[in-house]
């Protein structure tokens, strides 16, 4: 069993955890990793919103949180939790859901449908794990599925330089210049005349993306 469902901390014992760690995170952040955040004007301050980056690293759940200014309820793969009984309790503490890498993850979709229902940001990295380039994985359809299942608008997040640290190739913890684009919310009005809205729905993620990595990863081959 993982701790981070025996262990469900009251919102306002969560909020208060973000709002007491940000302002020190945000000061390491701009020291260590020279962090540039753009586009913060197109994150809704209110109302549910699925924010949806790509994944270079172990560190990328934080900056995504910084640049949100929001509280983000992660998903995050199964197989990462018992392995410390500090890392399970930290990312208990801010509200990880745990997604089954093996069976269809019913339980943590409902369980992040259910927070967006409330009005909560909860964080999907598409590319389902951390990967070594951009364009190594096709993105899966789960971000689009929640965002068309709540109504809540999908925010891409673009993010490079991460890899740098804790990342595939390079696992150390060292200084390296980051930089995140939040991107305009992606409406599912737009998506549900489609004939597949979530694959649309990704779709557009993924160019919205790309249109940011291109200069560091090339011109795009999918």
């Amino acid at each position: 069993m993982i701790l981070a469902y025996l262990f469900e901390p009251p919102r306002r014992v969560v909020n208060g955890l973000y709002g007491a760690a940000r302002p020190g995170v945000e000061w390491l952040a701009r020291r260590i990793f020279d962090a540039e955040i753009t586009g913060r004007e197109n994150v809704p301050v209110q109302g549910p919103v699925v924010v949806a980056a790509n994944h270079l690293s172990f560190l990328d759940p934080v900056m995504v949180a910084l640049a949100i200014r929001r509280n983000v309820r992660f998903l995050a793969l199964d197989f990462l939790f018992n392995r410390s009984l500090l890392f399970d309790s930290l990312v208990a503490c801010f509200g990880t859901i745990p997604i089954s890498h093996e069976v269809a993850p019913i339980r943590a979709m409902r369980h992040a449908v259910s927070e967006l229902q409330k009005g909560e940001v909860v964080g999907a990295f598409p590319e389902g794990r951390r990967v070594a380039r951009w364009r190594e994985v096709q993105p899966d359809r789960g971000a689009g599925w929640l965002a068309l299942a709540t109504g809540a608008k999908l925010v891409p997040v673009a993010l490079q330089g991460t890899q740098g640290t804790m990342g595939i190739v390079d696992r150390r913890v060292r200084p390296t210049p980051v930089r995140i684009w939040l991107e305009k919310p992606l409406d599912i009005l737009n998506y549900i005349d489609t004939p597949d809205p979530a694959q649309a729905i990704m779709r557009d993620w993924y160019t919205a993306i790309d249109q940011r990595l291109a200069p560091w990863w090339g011109s795009s081959t999918c």
